[in-house]
């Protein structure tokens, strides 16, 4: 199984494919691993998956407020599990719903957010081959 992929989009004037999402299998995680922080590897390059190969594996989007930066770990970013959480039941709760985390096998995050957070060109370095 693929650990991580991204998904392109066309962008600009001449449909250039510019990477916009990274998509992070998790597999099953323990409820205990739901109370720790996720560091993922952002080294390029990575699968290209396109939206449309996406199945019913249950996923969840990261919101910002859940990433997370470590001087140690450079090219990582962090997750911070309770906050994903925490918003997913809050969403599910807001339609009715509710939120079981052993079901997520799968992390989304916009490459724009984790720019935001770790403050450099993700993207770049994706379409140029990694963080030499």
């Amino acid at each position: 199984m693929r650990r991580a992929s991204v998904i392109y989009r066309e962008s600009g004037y001449f449909g250039e494919l510019a990477p916009e999402w990274l998509v992070y299998n998790l597999g099953m995680l323990s409820e205990e691993s739901w109370e720790k922080r996720l560091y993922i590897p952002i080294n390029a390059p990575f699968e290209r998956q396109e939206i449309d190969e996406f199945d019913d594996t249950a996923s969840i989007t990261v919101p910002i407020s859940a990433y997370t930066v470590r001087e140690d770990k450079p090219a990582r970013v962090g997750i911070h599990l309770p906050t994903v959480a925490a918003f997913a039941k809050e969403r599910c709760r807001s339609i009715g719903a509710t939120f079981d985390s052993s079901l997520i096998r799968r992390l989304v995050m916009r490459l724009a957010d984790i720019e935001e957070v770790l403050q450099i060109d993700v993207r770049f370095h994706i379409q140029n081959g990694g963080f030499d």
